[in-house]
């Protein structure tokens, strides 16, 4: 074998190397799908403690619905509850995350506080939020908390 084909074919064999390893990891051609369901997490969860309009408005579906206890609002009333400061949420680290297809689960431990019919009320639970991939990318499409009474 020559030198020039020598290194040839190593050099073939490190870029085919770094191509299987971003592939596999999920790098190669953009943020896998449970990395922007997070991301998008991330997002709504920073929105929701600073009272990000904007932010809940690019986050969340057009057909969002949120579901305390079925007490159920939607989309508009929802991000008015936030931003005034009617609703207000925290989630802890550790969260469960499902992912089939077009759709995610998140599940994780919350602590809110909420002025429901002018009364303030602290309470935990669980919450879990469903995801919907579109054409824009990963949406939140409800948000249903379970709180531990």
């Amino acid at each position: 074998m020559t030198r020039k084909v020598s290194v040839l074919t190593i050099s073939v064999l490190i870029v085919g190397g770094i191509l299987f390893y971003l592939a596999g990891s999920g790098n190669l051609f953009g943020p896998s799908d449970k990395t922007q369901v997070g991301a998008t997490a991330e997002e709504m969860f920073a929105a929701i403690l600073q009272g990000d309009e904007a932010v809940l408005q690019a986050v969340l579906h057009k057909d969002f619905v949120f579901d305390a206890m079925d007490m159920l609002v939607g989309r508009r009333e929802f991000i008015s509850n936030i931003v005034s400061g009617d609703l207000w949420a925290k989630v802890a680290d550790e969260r469960e995350l499902e992912m089939t297809g077009t759709s995610a689960a998140m599940i994780t431990p919350f602590e809110a506080n909420a002025v429901i019919y002018d009364e303030f009320f602290q309470f935990s639970g669980t919450m879990r939020v469903d995801f919907v991939k579109e054409e824009a990318g990963w949406l939140v499409r409800t948000i249903r908390v379970m709180p531990v009474l």
